[in-house]
């Protein structure tokens, strides 16, 4: 974890378990309710630091390095859902990654969710077998005709990088279909969900004249060239990408990209 969020996770259980070992009589009840809420406040103001101040002033943002970190496992338990009950969902880290270095024309996450739920609730709605088969992507340029859908690998560590490759190599159709299976908890899962957003993009192209929204986006050709963009952090490694990405187009007569960004 960054150091500020592993700060601020300590502070605030060690303040509430304190509070819990505390006896009180019924009538503190609603005063100790109040003090472990300004505990809990406290410690985000101190202990909480997307952003720090070094001396000079140049702001300095913690991003992972290139060790194997996974803080998305983490911040799905539900201590770190009570540590951010109060505090801005901005400030979780595969938000902050989503928001890292957007492709230039991006119709933005709002959007592009938007757009593709209309899509999954027609294409469900007509056949309910399709049902979770279809993806909602992360996010979508539409520049001169071109589709972009992107999809983001949040949080993904060198092995699981290297995981996927391998598995690549050895099952393409269980790469492509379902990824790598979780070890002992579903987060640990490991699927990159280009099928089912070629599945959404297709339907949208064939329905282009019952989907608003995607006219008023500017996609207007049912035969638009649609490229899928795999956004990475930088320590992702080379060999690992080429072999996912030529899997996935040979599997799924795609053309794929690899982005990676500065995280």
């Amino acid at each position: 974890m960054p150091p500020q969020e592993a700060a601020q996770l300590v502070a605030v259980l060690a303040a509430t378990k304190l509070l819990e070992r505390i006896p009180v009589v019924k009538v503190l009840d609603e005063v100790l309710g109040k003090f472990k809420g300004v505990i809990q406040n406290w410690a985000r103001k101190w202990f909480l630091r997307p952003r720090l101040q070094p001396a000079g002033g140049a702001s300095v943002d913690w991003q992972l390095d290139e060790h194997d970190r996974d803080i998305r496992h983490f911040a799905k338990t539900d201590e770190f859902t009570a540590v951010q009950d109060s505090g801005s969902k901005k400030d979780k880290a595969w938000d902050r990654f989503e928001r890292e270095d957007p492709l230039p024309g991006s119709v933005g996450v709002s959007k592009t969710n938007s757009l593709f739920k209309e899509v999954l609730d027609m294409a469900y709605k007509e056949d309910r077998s399709r049902v979770q088969t279809f993806g909602i992507p992360d996010d979508m340029v539409i520049q001169d005709g071109r589709i972009t859908i992107v999809e983001e690998a949040k949080m993904y560590s060198k092995k699981d990088f290297e995981r996927l490759a391998e598995l690549a190599k050895e099952n393409p159709k269980q790469f492509v279909r379902e990824g790598v299976p979780a070890a002992n908890d579903p987060r640990q899962k490991r699927f990159i969900q280009l099928i089912k957003h070629k599945r959404s993009v297709n339907y949208l192209l064939n329905h282009l004249d019952r989907l608003k929204l995607a006219k008023e986006l500017g996609i207007t050709r049912s035969d638009s060239d649609v490229v899928y963009m795999l956004k990475v952090p930088k320590h992702a490694p080379e060999k690992a990408l080429n072999v996912i990405k030529e899997t996935f187009e040979k599997t799924l007569q795609i053309k794929v990209k690899i982005r990676k960004i500065d995280w």
